[in-house]
C-alpha cells in the first residue's frame, strides 16, 4: 500500500489519487472542467504524462456507501471517449455492482477499489521513489564534496582573519596566509582590504561564495 491510511471523504480521494499520479511522473489536476460533444464535465482527476508517447488518463473518484451501478460506468465510458483519454479509471470506495466488470472488457477502463488502485500503480510508484532518492543522494554528495573544499581552504590557509565588512554573513571566521595590513584601533584590529592586490581579492570572492553557497546547502539540507 502507498498510503497507509483509508481517504477521509472524497476530497481526501481525490487529492491521494493526485498525489500517486504526481508521484509516478505525470502532471496531474484535480476538477479540471473539459470540453465534450455534449457540454462541459468536470474530471476528478486528469493525468497526463508527457513522455512519448503520451498518455492522458482521467479518473472518476466514488467514495459511495454502496457499489458503483452499471450507469455510472456506462456514462463514465461516454466521457472518456468524449475527452480521448488513453485510460479511464473509476475508483470506488465499495466497488461495483454486478455487470460491471463484464460492462468495460476490452474497452480501455479500468474499475478498482482504494487498495486494488494503489497495488496497480505500486510497482512503478515504488521505480519512481528509488530514482528520487538515488538523485537525491547525488544531490547530498555534491554538497559534501563542496564542503570538504571548504574544508580544503580552511587548511590551506593562516592565521585567522576576520571580514565582517565584506560579507553580510555575521560572526564569519577563516585562516589564511595573506599578509593582510591591519592596525589597532580602540583595541580591535582593522584589516585593510584595499590595498589587498587583484589576484589576492578574487581569491577573498571565491572563498565568500563558497562559504555562501555552504549556507545555501545547509538550509537545503535542514529541509
Amino acid at each position: 500500500m502507498i498510503f497507509n491510511q483509508e481517504p477521509k471523504d472524497w476530497k481526501d480521494l481525490q487529492d491521494k489519487v493526485k498525489i500517486i499520479f504526481d508521484d509516478i511522473g505525470y502532471e496531474a489536476t484535480t476538477e479540471k472542467t473539459m470540453e465534450l460533444v455534449r457540454g462541459k464535465k468536470e474530471i476528478d482527476v486528469f493525468a497526463v504524462n508527457n513522455s512519448k508517447p503520451q498518455m492522458t488518463i482521467i479518473v472518476e473518484c466514488k467514495l459511495y456507501n454502496s457499489r458503483v451501478s452499471q450507469d455510472v460506468v456506462h456514462s463514465f465510458s461516454t466521457v472518456v471517449q468524449g475527452c480521448g483519454a488513453n485510460i479511464g479509471i473509476i475508483v470506488s470506495k465499495l466497488g461495483f455492482q454486478k455487470g460491471c466488470y463484464e460492462a468495460v472488457e476490452k474497452t480501455n477502463i479500468l474499475l478498482f477499489n482504494w487498495e486494488e488502485f494503489q497495488n496497480h500503480f505500486l510497482e512503478i510508484w515504488i521505480e519512481h521513489s528509488e530514482k528520487k532518492l538515488r538523485d537525491k543522494a547525488t544531490q547530498l554528495g555534491e554538497i559534501t564534496d563542496l564542503f570538504h573544499g571548504i574544508d580544503e581552504l580552511r587548511n590551506r590557509f593562516s592565521p585567522i582573519y576576520y571580514w565582517s565588512k565584506m560579507t553580510n554573513l555575521s560572526n564569519l571566521s577563516f585562516p589564511f596566509s595573506m599578509k593582510i595590513p591591519r592596525h589597532k584601533k580602540n583595541d580591535r584590529t582593522i584589516y585593510e582590504f584595499s590595498s589587498l592586490k587583484d589576484h589576492e581579492k578574487k581569491v577573498l570572492l571565491l572563498i565568500e561564495q563558497g562559504v555562501k553557497r555552504g549556507e545555501e546547502c545547509r538550509k537545503l539540507l535542514k529541509m
